[in-house]
């Protein structure tokens, strides 16, 4: 019934941030099924040259979200080649899982300048762009554990229920200005984010291919927000509604007390290693 007022992504200029692997990459690979002139951007150089020879994209570019030079050096040549940005996926993230009494403060920070700072600087960038033609969509990434808790995921939890609170009071207060902006909060998935982490008692991942279907519906059909899969919505409203007790029983019965202790390190060393190069890179 609703199909016929679902949009034409055919043509749509369309950016990805941390758009190279995972999540980033399978949406960028259904935006340019659909028929989107797709821009995929990230900073690992090496990931993007992959990404350029597998999905064949519209263009790749270098993008450091921290950096409000950056996107717009960014935007600037995409609207010079390929004009005007019509969506962004704000998708680059990090996580890293470590005690709150043990992460150092310059991982903690590079976890907030990219999940969150990065979010918003690239919606700032994308409104001044927008806004003068009343036309465009943001899609900001956050996660369902911007709406419950994990631990050893304290600074990870706090970018994402920024990048909720952020998004939610910026798309109230765009309302009626021709710029939608929503939230795509995913469950598990299956992508080096999770490498060496125990998953949820009685929960499976879902495939980055699902996020990137949760993606195409907002972008052809914009809403508030989507979660995906449906059972960690279930566990988002429950741990809200509930009292905090039972909400947080609820989390234990899945296993969250216990999930930080049992990190395998073997299997997760390769992704921390290469978010601490970054932090290396950053401060260089």
């Amino acid at each position: 019934m609703a199909k016929d007022r679902d949009k034409d992504l055919r043509g749509k200029v369309v950016i990805v941030t941390g758009g190279a692997r995972g999540i980033g990459a399978a949406t960028a690979r259904a935006f340019r099924a659909a028929g989107a002139q797709v821009v995929i951007a990230d900073i690992d150089k090496e990931a993007l040259e992959a990404a350029e020879s597998s999905i064949h994209p519209a263009k790749v570019a270098y993008l450091d979200v921290t950096s409000r030079a950056s996107f717009e050096l960014l935007f600037d040549d995409v609207e010079a080649t390929l004009g005007p940005i019509d969506i962004l996926v704000n998708n680059a993230g990090i996580m890293p899982m470590m005690k709150v009494t043990e992460i150092p403060d310059a991982l903690a920070d590079r976890v907030l300048d990219i999940n969150l700072r990065g979010v918003i600087l690239g919606t700032r960038v994308a409104l001044s762009r927008m806004l003068p033609r009343r036309s465009g969509h943001i899609i900001n990434m956050s996660s369902t554990l911007g709406e419950f808790v994990g631990p050893g995921l304290s600074d990870y939890c706090a970018s994402k229920f920024g990048v909720i609170g952020f998004t939610d009071s910026a798309r109230y207060e765009l309302k009626g200005t021709g710029v939608d902006l929503s939230l795509v909060l995913p469950g598990q998935v299956n992508t080096e984010l999770v490498a060496g982490i125990r998953k949820a008692k009685g929960l499976g991942l879902a495939s980055p291919e699902s996020i990137a279907d949760a993606i195409m519906g907002l972008a052809r059909r914009p809403r508030r927000r989507v979660y995906s899969p449906l059972t960690f919505a279930a566990i988002a409203i429950g741990f809200k509604l509930l009292p905090r007790g039972l909400g947080e029983g609820m989390l234990t019965a899945l296993g969250g007390r216990t999930i930080v202790d049992s990190i395998d390190s073997a299997g997760r060393r390769a992704y921390d290693e290469r978010i601490r190069a970054g932090i290396d890179k950053s401060q260089g």
